[in-house]
């Protein structure tokens, strides 16, 4: 359940509960959350967005963290009830859960480690059997004690960090998945302010155990096909694109996707997102081509509320048939240029209520109808004329300049090279106000043809991966 949800929930039962609602005003990452607000955010994010959420489901019971900085003059123990009593915490039926509590409060320039409790309800003692429960405690008292947290913020806040991977760590082996690895703990990224922590967001660092992806904005060419002429335009139409919806466009090159994740080219991308803190808002809203060289492996991903409402899984098959054709020929620019000039479309649509999804099948008139109708029949006909047209206008391709910037608006695009934004001579998508609900279906209907709507996993992602 959001947060934000839950803060409601915490309203009516303050009385009760005694819980200071302004405690939550800092960093929520999901299953993870930062009272101390300078943990690394990637870091965070790749925990209580991906890692968390594969142990919950391989364990059968929900796995988390709260790092808080005051127990309101209650004991660690009963201030982890009432966060599970208040924020409705707990997986399935019997709301099991486990809860790993550290309770920290910065002195100064330093993060001073309190105490840490491991809370269990909802009949987790069944999977966290009191032997787990003391060798994981046995685990944690090397990262979490007063001596490993040194005065100094970034050694500290490593500390902590180094503690919830122990915690992961152990539950991952406990759980038989061998896939499960949670992410490396970040060498120093610890005191930064709000402004550059937002600063990082619009700029992510990818960070992998493996390797260390350099910065770049909205495209990352780690893999080197693109000149840095191309990268920077291409960055800047990604840019303004983004900005228009509040939904970040990337593209990432990799010389090999299994740097980030074995698993797949999909699970790389989504480890990619996670770990670079891509994304835009609360719930990282946004959508990701990553490229991998070394087999010509590609994937396509999509996260967020308005993310998986405008990129559905009937609308990512047909924008993929805009980008693979270059991709097939070595062209890596056009073959980006169309990803994002799409993407834009796709998301113009959706802002507007009207996401790119499975065509509603009109009912065709019978044959007696339509002799009797002229009018009937003209109708049908312009329909018909229209949707064709509108079709073709959907697969005009801007690999290169137009002559006219006009023509950037047929494909949705709200700028060109030198900064020129178009959308300012229109105001077809201003003042607009769409409800957005991601549209949830199984993809077993998928086969017999699409069913529409978006299918999205436990992290909150969609999509998939292919060859190019």
């Amino acid at each position: 359940m959001k947060r934000i949800f839950a803060l409601v929930l915490a309203a009516l039962l303050c009385l009760a509960l005694a819980l200071p609602l302004g405690a939550l005003a800092a960093s929520d990452y999901d299953l993870a959350y930062d009272a101390t607000d300078v943990m690394d955010g990637g870091y965070m994010n790749a925990l209580g967005t991906d890692t968390f959420h594969r142990l919950t489901e391989a364990l059968g019971v929900q796995v988390r963290t709260d790092i808080v900085t005051s127990l309101e003059d209650r004991t660690i123990e009963d201030y982890a009830q009432a966060y599970y009593n208040a924020y409705d915490y707990g997986y399935g039926e019997t709301k099991s859960c486990i809860n790993l509590m550290i309770q920290t409060h910065m002195d100064g320039d330093s993060l001073v480690f309190d105490d840490y409790f491991l809370f269990l309800a909802g009949g987790a003692e069944y999977v966290i059997t009191p032997d787990d429960q003391a060798n994981l405690e046995s685990v944690l008292d090397s990262s979490l004690n007063a001596e490993a947290f040194a005065g100094d913020l970034t050694q500290d806040v490593m500390a902590c960090e180094n503690g919830l991977a122990a915690y992961a760590g152990y539950l991952a082996e406990l759980s038989g998945d061998s896939s499960i690895v949670p992410p490396a703990v970040p060498d120093a990224t610890a005191g930064e302010s709000v402004e550059a922590a937002a600063a990082e967001e619009e700029t992510p660092m990818l960070i992998s155990a493996q390797t260390e992806v350099p910065a770049g904005g909205y495209v990352v060419d780690q893999a080197g096909i693109l000149s840095e002429d191309e990268r920077a335009q291409l960055d800047q139409m990604a840019a303004e694109a983004s900005a228009k919806y509040d939904s970040g466009v990337y593209i990432v090159t990799v010389d090999d996707y299994r740097d980030f994740s074995t698993e797949s080219p999909y699970e790389a991308a989504k480890a990619i997102y996670n770990q670079g803190g891509f994304g835009l808002g609360a719930d990282q809203s946004g959508a990701m081509l990553l490229l991998s060289m070394n087999d010509r492996d590609y994937a396509y991903i999509a996260r967020g509320e308005f993310g998986n409402y405008a990129f559905t899984d009937y609308g990512k098959a047909q924008l993929e048939e805009e980008f693979l054709d270059n991709f097939r020929n070595d062209d890596w620019y056009g073959g980006f240029q169309d990803f994002i000039t799409e993407s834009d479309y796709y998301m113009s649509q959706a802002d507007a209520g009207t996401p790119i999804d499975v065509p509603v099948k009109e009912p065709v008139p019978t044959g007696t109808a339509v002799a009797g109708s002229v009018g009937v029949g003209a109708a049908v006909s312009c329909a018909g004329s229209a949707i064709r047209c509108s079709g073709l206008k959907k697969k005009m391709k801007s690999v290169k300049t137009k002559a006219d910037a006009t023509q950037y608006m047929a494909a949705g695009f709200a700028g060109v090279a030198g900064g020129l934004i178009l959308r300012a001579s229109t105001d077809q998508f201003i003042n607009t106000t769409v409800t957005r609900v991601p549209i949830r279906v199984d993809n077993d209907n998928h086969k017999g043809g699409w069913s529409g709507g978006t299918t999205i996993d436990s992290g909150g992602f969609s999509g998939h991966s292919g060859k190019f």
